[in-house]
């Protein structure tokens, strides 16, 4: 999905999520949709099937994470049946990023091992 989704110049977004399934239990799904103000597609890469998200016959009955190639996203909002759970990352209510916004995931990587790196020559004085 995200090679389509570059190789086209729609703003469509594509996500895994972390879910619960009726009858899997839990699961790894798809999100997909084609513009922010369609509902999203779930698929399931197991066997290729798609329901619309708000559909009653999808096997998703819960997601509690989701993530991009960007960013994820914990659910924190109330337990709610898919059909009526909001999907709208930015409400804080409801997700929490583990990235910042405006922050990127390699900056953090970046951050991440400077950190690292210091705690590494701290440890290494303190030997010393």
């Amino acid at each position: 999905f995200l090679y389509l989704d570059s190789q086209t110049s729609s703003s469509s977004e594509t996500y895994c999520c972390l879910g619960r399934a009726v009858p899997d239990g839990d699961v790894v799904f798809v999100l997909q949709r084609d513009d922010a103000n369609e509902p999203f597609t779930v698929w399931n890469p197991r066997n290729g099937q798609s329901y619309p998200i708000d559909a009653r016959y999808s096997p998703l009955v819960s997601v509690s994470v989701i993530f991009s190639n960007t960013n994820a996203w914990i659910n924190i909002g109330p337990p709610k049946d898919i059909a009526e759970q909001s999907f709208d990352l930015s409400d804080a209510k409801l997700w929490h990023a583990l990235q910042p916004t405006g922050t990127s995931a390699a900056a953090a990587e970046g951050e991440a091992e400077e950190e690292e790196e210091e705690e590494d020559a701290d440890a290494l004085h303190v030997a010393k």
